[in-house]
């Protein structure tokens, strides 16, 4: 509490915080539980009025799709044509018969008929008589005999020959099998398709003012027809007809939690013919309970507003605090004039006293920056000036060996001063920092001086070859990219005999080739690999480079200016030796030209 005592803002902040959020919380909570309570009656009512109404629509139309069926038993002539009493030619009364069906409906897709008589099948759909011999493989369902068989949404059958026109589209199907009456004697099946959009139409009323998901359930707990686009899983269904088979009354709701749905939902059972179907709409929570959860945001909000006016009294109150603050502002005004060793101490505690000396302690952590930084300059300028007395002119060191190839050839030593010249020019090329990026051209000729001076070191024991390719002369690549890489044959070759080195310089593609082979000990395949994988890795593997820094350091700096496009291949020659590859996308290239 010590934190509180320090601080005459806490306290009045504390105390109003108290005084009045309490209340205004607790009004809030139960005024939100009220408004729950009182929408979840209002939504059983309204909810079960709309469900009941909508069975008896649902009732109403399934039993105009059983009348249509029976049709064929009221018909007497179309009877004892099925029931081969009469014959006829032609297959007018089949059209008549099943045209009429169609018409019956307005929603119908189609009607097919199985004659066993003359063992033939006929098909009504979208107003196009058709007709084949034998029945209809799409006939499995087993039905009662009198009765019917209801199939909820599926997508359509073709009940004779498939053709290519015909289009699938989602149905309610009726299959009623024909039996000449009263014996148990087949006769025939008959078979009514109908579009589900009485179906929409019947749901679209059930929604009221609460909007919701609507699903109709068969007698064996299948899904019969949903409306609503959302996805819902088959444990939502099984869990939801578990909990209705759990409820004798007719209609009920309750909640429910299941497959990221939390709400209320009410269901009603109904009756067509001898089919049991049950009604159920869901309505989730976040849409049954928004006017509570708008009616607490608004009292939230006016909760909030007295909350400000009670902060704005905590800051008139701190109006009081104003005196040792201008104190403290004087002391500023001390130190921005230059009296950087003018003293702020402050006999508080609380927030001010807290301010002044943060403040004195930031003061005398400038003053130590500000003696530091002086140091710090006169230790820079003192170092530029021994840099200035130790740079040498790479002009100079040039010229000097000019001269001193010069006395070379004076004396009649000519390959002394090819040595000195091609050092010199080396010199030059090495220490000419203006240019980052120099041709293939200009490199290979710094290589050439390099291996030039090699030879003389190793008493004419290897050879080299340079073949640059006219096409790549002008490109421009990072400095000293092939040096490091010709370095690494005399690193690694301790005995060189009949050395061979080759340079070459070649466009493949989109990309240029730049190839260093030689003859010499080469690597094992295994390490060769391990090796690549290192130089081409955008990060360190843990692998310790040892004396492929060089090359490293040339890979680092290719997907520097050329992204990682370019990379270093490695690869055994023949009969040994080792070939290294560096590959430049070409459009990078010219992205540098440019």
């Amino acid at each position: 509490m010590r934190w509180i005592r320090q601080s005459l803002r806490r306290q009045l902040i504390l105390l109003m915080l108290l005084s009045l959020t309490i209340p205004i919380a607790l009004s809030i909570y139960i005024n939100y539980r009220f408004n729950k309570n009182f929408l979840y009656s209002q939504a059983i009512d309204e909810t079960m009025g709309l469900l009941s109404r909508g069975g008896e629509d649902i009732v109403d139309y399934v039993n105009s799709i059983q009348r249509a069926s029976l049709s064929i038993y009221s018909d007497e002539d179309f009877y004892r044509l099925l029931t081969g009493q009469t014959s006829i030619i032609g297959n007018d009364f089949y059209y008549n018969r099943l045209h009429a069906i169609y018409r019956s409906i307005h929603e119908t897709r189609q009607v097919y008929l199985y004659s066993a008589a003359n063992d033939s099948s006929y098909l009504m759909v979208n107003g196009n008589f058709q007709k084949a011999s034998g029945r209809s493989a799409l006939l499995d369902r087993k039905v009662t005999p009198y009765s019917f068989a209801l199939q909820g949404v599926h997508e359509s059958g073709y009940y004779v020959n498939q053709t290519s026109s015909y289009l699938s589209v989602p149905v309610i199907t009726l299959q009623r099998p024909l039996y000449r009456v009263p014996t148990n004697e087949k006769i025939g099946d008959l078979v009514i398709e109908v579009k589900p959009d009485a179906f929409q139409r019947i749901f679209r009323n059930l929604n009221g003012n609460l909007s919701g998901d609507l699903f109709l359930y068969d007698d064996q707990d299948a899904l019969f027809y949903e409306s609503g686009s959302a996805t819902v899983h088959e444990t939502f269904h099984n869990s939801v007809t578990q909990r209705i088979s759990e409820f004798s009354a007719q209609v009920g709701s309750f909640s429910i939690k299941e497959d990221s749905f939390s709400g209320i939902l009410f269901f009603q059972k109904i009756q067509a013919g001898n089919h049991p179907f049950v009604l159920v709409k869901r309505i989730s929570a976040k849409v049954l309970y928004a006017k509570a959860h708008r009616i607490t945001l608004l009292n939230s909000t006016i909760a909030l507003l007295f909350l400000a006016v009670a902060m704005g009294a905590i800051l008139i109150v701190s109006l009081n605090l104003s005196s040792p603050i201008l104190r403290l502002i004087r002391h500023m005004n001390r130190i921005q004039t230059g009296q950087f060793n003018a003293s702020i101490r402050l006999d508080r505690q609380d927030e001010i006293g807290v301010l002044a000396n943060r403040f004195q302690t930031m003061m005398d952590t400038i003053n130590d920056l500000i003696r530091s930084e002086y140091k710090i300059k006169l230790a820079n300028q003192l170092s530029e000036i021994k840099a200035l007395q130790a740079q040498i002119n790479p002009h100079f060191l040039n010229n000097a060996l000019q001269s001193i190839g010069s006395e070379a050839l004076e004396a009649n030593v000519p390959k002394i001063y090819t040595l000195i010249s091609a050092l010199g020019q080396m010199m030059y090329y090495n220490m000419n920092n203006k240019e980052i990026l120099v041709t293939v051209d200009q490199e290979a000729d710094f290589t050439h001086h390099y291996l030039h001076l090699q030879q003389q070191r190793y008493q004419d024991q290897f050879r080299f070859r340079i073949e640059i390719d006219a096409d790549s002369w002008n490109l421009q690549i990072p400095k000293m990219t092939l040096q490091p890489i010709v370095e690494n044959y005399f690193k690694h070759n301790l005995l060189i005999e009949n050395g061979m080195l080759i340079l070459k310089s070649r466009i493949f593609g989109d990309a240029l080739h730049l190839t260093v082979e030689d003859n010499g000990t080469g690597m094992a395949e295994r390490s060769l690999l391990q090796m690549e994988d290192y130089l081409n890795s955008d990060h360190e593997t843990g692998k310790t480079a040892g004396s492929s820094i060089g090359l490293r350091n040339v890979a680092e700096r290719l997907r520097f200016y050329y992204g990682p496009e370019a990379r270093i291949r490695l690869k055994s020659a023949v009969p040994n030796g080792l070939t290294v590859t560096l590959v430049i996308p070409i459009e990078q290239l010219k992205e540098e030209l440019a």
